[in-house]
């Protein structure tokens, strides 16, 4: 097999969002488009120049700089500051309905009063990370939606839910102006607002030995009773410290399915090719096979469950594959339908892991766009023999049933 590094991609800093202005004046900010490859690729190239955390610590507020300082009033408590985020690029686009987090900050709280113990599990302290966070609706019709993030530890059953009500006065919260409905925000609604991530001392302890996320829900609607999910949630890396930041920028960035999303395991790059631009179409849907990546996979443990064709002894590897669709079609076509599979010039035939491939966006009506990964899982025999790799994009699916008389589009996978 041809070996191939990663060339690095940006999931989390970019140019500050903020400034040294009024809330007033941040209220009335546009959201600038978010560049995350250029804007990590220029950190990088610091750190290279001879930069380290220290530097990039200067630029940010000292022991003093707290993000939110209603924490330590509400608390009583002492407020230690471990690090702060000025700049990440955390942005969940859902059709012009945009939420995103502008900057955090992760503090030791200790010595709090007895009001706050029950926030903090019912001890006296804890660590707690306060995220701005902003929404805005641009589109022309109101949207429903449940405002609350998420921090993944371990997995995705071992989570820390914010809150938008913790060390928040309740004038400032970030929360809907309907005078009803609580999760209706109207046409032009523009906010920016707190919300916080209580940790306990095991639960910060996970994040030294894992890759923590943040994830930014994906339930806009325009009916409250439309639970179809058209959106999925995304996914961002979680810096928590000077150390992790450094360890994250230096570090090769995978695709993102599930197994980096949810925390599965730990990957190695064996190859990957970016950039393949093979474009095929069918019945107006353009579809372009933008790149792969081969990878072996640390299961971890307790997740051998999802890899059910594997012992726990057993060597994994991944090929996670990326297409660009644009749906030109009259058709409204749902990604998690699309029943890829992946075939050699050997007759071996390996189908997806529809388990394992996310999708940030999930219908494509007509004249959308979006991504798709596949994922297939391959044993060390099967990696080895493998030959001349196929993947066959499709039969499509859309509104229960199948699409362009099932019909497939064939793809030349590199190897």
């Amino acid at each position: 097999m041809k070996k191939g590094w990663m060339r690095f991609f940006a999931l989390g800093m970019a140019v500050s969002l903020l400034g040294a202005c009024t809330k007033e004046e941040q209220a009335e900010e546009e959201l600038p488009e978010l560049d995350a490859e250029s804007a990590l690729a220029e950190l990088r190239d610091e750190l290279n120049e001879g930069g380290d955390t220290e530097q990039a610590a200067k630029k940010r507020p000292s022991g003093d700089g707290s993000l939110n300082p209603n924490l330590a009033v509400m608390t009583e408590g002492e407020v230690e500051i471990l690090y702060t985020n000025e700049k990440p690029v955390m942005l969940h686009d859902m059709d012009g309905f945009l939420v995103s987090i502008d900057k955090y900050q992760v503090s030791k709280v200790s010595d709090v009063n007895r009001l706050s113990e029950s926030i903090f599990k019912e001890e006296t302290g804890g660590y707690v990370v306060t995220a701005l966070m902003r929404i805005e609706n641009n589109r022309k019709a109101p949207v429903y939606y449940s405002n609350y993030a998420s921090i993944i530890l371990e997995d995705r059953q071992d989570r820390v839910t914010g809150n938008t009500y913790y060390f928040v006065p309740q004038d400032e919260m970030l929360r809907s102006d309907h005078p009803e409905e609580m999760d209706l925000y109207s046409p032009g609604y523009k906010k920016q607002g707190f919300q916080s991530f209580v940790l306990t001392e095991e639960q910060y302890a996970k994040m030294e030995n894992t890759h923590p996320k943040i994830v930014i829900q994906g339930n806009a609607r325009e009916k409250k009773d439309d639970y179809s999910r058209k959106y999925g949630d995304a996914v961002f890396e979680f810096p928590y410290s000077d150390a992790s930041e450094k360890e994250f920028l230096t570090s090769p960035v995978f695709y993102q399915d599930e197994i980096v999303n949810q925390n599965l395991g730990t990957k190695t790059m064996l190859f990957e090719k970016k950039g393949i631009g093979q474009l095929l179409s069918l019945g107006g849907v353009d579809v372009e096979f933008d790149g792969v990546e081969y990878t072996e996979v640390d299961v971890s443990p307790a997740q051998m469950d999802k890899f059910y064709r594997f012992e726990e002894s057993d060597a994994v590897y991944a090929l996670t594959a990326k297409f660009r669709i644009e749906n030109n079609s009259e058709e409204t076509l749902e990604l998690g339908a699309i029943y890829s599979t992946l075939s050699d010039a050997n007759g071996n035939r390996y189908r997806r892991e529809g388990m394992l491939e996310p999708d940030q966006i999930r219908i494509l009506e007509p004249g959308e766009s979006g991504e798709k990964f596949h994922v297939f899982l391959l044993t060390a025999e099967e990696l080895e023999q493998i030959d001349s790799p196929v993947l066959t994009f499709g039969p499509f699916g859309g509104s229960d049933k199948r699409l362009f008389k099932g019909r497939d589009l064939a793809f030349k996978v590199p190897y």
